[in-house]
């Protein structure tokens, strides 16, 4: 049986859990499909119970491709020379690194996807096969401003050698080192609706602001107590006082999209998964701009200031939400997805549509 090998980056979370939406998008259009998902092993016993919860059969294979990011755990910024250091590093050993990755897949592969790691299309080039990369940026415009060229030629050559790249909404644009691209709308896991009725539930006071307070499992933010008259639901990575309106999420929850759909709003840093989950439940977005922060947030912000369903904020401000003027702010951001553009909604007609012509022919007997 063909089968389809999807690359997954080991970078943060948010790589992840949409790549997991879109698999399981292909196994609900096509459940004859084999897939084999290649991912760090920081990120395989996540992605295994998903898939379990959800009796999706897919082999997992660890493949690790990231540098790390070195993070001021006190500033909460981004050690530039420490992370340029190992970026450089990753960088000159890719090439390698795809040529002994020919090695491991196998000649039965028709197919592979790639969120966004480079060494997937070098493989797809030798074995002569479809490479389709499904992201909002590639690290060739992430990383321009902070290598010399000589590593920017070795990322746009194997950035080039997609056959298409499928470009979420909040992407870098035409900073991509590759021209074929085609804009699809916005994924997340799905939303169950009996799950965020619980939580409202459980969590929902009729006259306090509910929020949703993550940054993601990659940094740690250490706040004081927050303002007394909101709800807060906060994720791994954030710690707060243990107070009578502060309510942890366990971290093996492997569904936090159903915690955004139950509260009023997302308070959260600058990571696409997190914004497309809220931006397709449709909550208003209170993003904490970096200090200092990757390139990935500058590039993107031009296009975040047109939607009004974000608002930007600075970590301190957090300490000065009032109650009152959260819950105006809030109706105010909600007012705007009224008449929000096709692109920011929920689409998986859309990347399925993208997907079906390259993906393997049947064996189903009709």
């Amino acid at each position: 049986m063909q089968h389809i090998v999807y690359y997954v980056s080991g970078h943060g979370f948010g790589h992840l859990t949409r790549s997991l939406a879109i698999i399981e998008l292909l196994l609900q259009h096509r459940n004859d499909l084999s897939i084999r998902m290649k991912c760090s092993s920081a990120h395989a016993a996540f992605a295994e119970r998903y898939l379990q919860e959800r009796n999706l059969t897919v082999q997992i294979q660890l493949f690790e491709s990231n540098f790390d990011i070195v993070v001021d755990p006190v500033k909460v910024c981004v050690d530039f020379p420490s992370t340029i250091n190992n970026l450089k590093m990753w960088i000159k050993e890719l090439p390698a690194r795809g040529l002994r990755e020919c090695e491991h897949v196998e000649g039965k592969t028709a197919l592979i996807l790639s969120d966004i790691v480079p060494e997937a299309f070098v493989v797809a080039a030798r074995l002569g096969i479809p490479a389709i990369g499904i992201s909002n940026f590639t690290w060739y415009e992430i990383c321009k401003e902070y290598v010399p060229a000589k590593y920017l030629a070795i990322l746009k050559e194997m950035y080039q050698k997609a056959t298409t790249f499928l470009e979420f909404p909040l992407s870098t644009g035409d900073h991509m080192p590759v021209s074929n691209r085609t804009p699809v709308g916005m994924i997340s896991r799905p939303i169950n609706e009996n799950k965020v009725k619980e939580i409202r539930k459980r969590y929902k006071k009729e006259d306090r602001p509910l929020l949703l307070f993550s940054i993601g499992g990659a940094l740690e933010l250490e706040c004081q107590a927050l303002s007394s008259g909101i709800d807060w639901l906060y994720t791994r990575g954030v710690c707060l006082p243990s107070k009578d309106n502060t309510f942890p999420i366990p971290d093996d929850e492997s569904d936090i999209q159903n915690y955004v759909a139950a509260c009023d709003a997302v308070v959260t840093k600058f990571g696409w998964s997190t914004l497309a989950e809220a931006m397709i439940a449709q909550k208003p977005v209170f993003l904490i701009k970096a200090n200092g922060g990757w390139a990935e947030e500058n590039l993107i912000m031009p296009e975040i200031k047109t939607l009004n369903c974000i608002r930007s904020i600075v970590p301190a401000e957090l300490y000065s939400f009032s109650p009152d003027i959260v819950s105006q702010q809030i109706q105010q951001m909600s007012e705007f997805y009224k008449s929000i553009g096709e692109r920011y909604r929920y689409s998986p007609e859309d990347i399925i549509r993208q997907l079906t012509p390259y993906l393997p022919v049947s064996n189903m007997i009709i």
